[in-house]
């Protein structure tokens, strides 16, 4: 059975939501099929933008190399769109 690496980033508000349903069907799709997921969760969020003034460590690159996939939910956040704009980056 083929495996693939996923590198999982739901984000916030509802693509919370949305990704751990997402991979439900996703982990079941592959059971029917042949091939399944090794799913590695990534917290880079824009609530982690609030708490650390980025929205994945300087490596996160690196760390998502050996995945197969990113499966990226909603990241959004007002209050941070409101401090990048400040900064110049929204």
């Amino acid at each position: 059975m083929t495996t693939y690496r996923i590198a999982s980033i739901p984000g916030d508000g509802i693509g919370v939501d949305v990704v751990a349903q997402a991979r439900e069907v996703l982990d079941r799709a592959g059971s029917l099929h042949g091939f399944d997921f090794a799913w590695t969760d990534f917290d880079w969020s824009c609530e982690r933008f609030l708490k650390t003034g980025a929205m994945m460590p300087a490596d996160g690159l690196d760390q998502l190399r050996d995945h197969d996939a990113v499966f990226l939910g909603a990241r959004s956040a007002f209050r941070v769109c409101r401090t990048m704009f400040r900064c110049g980056g929204c």
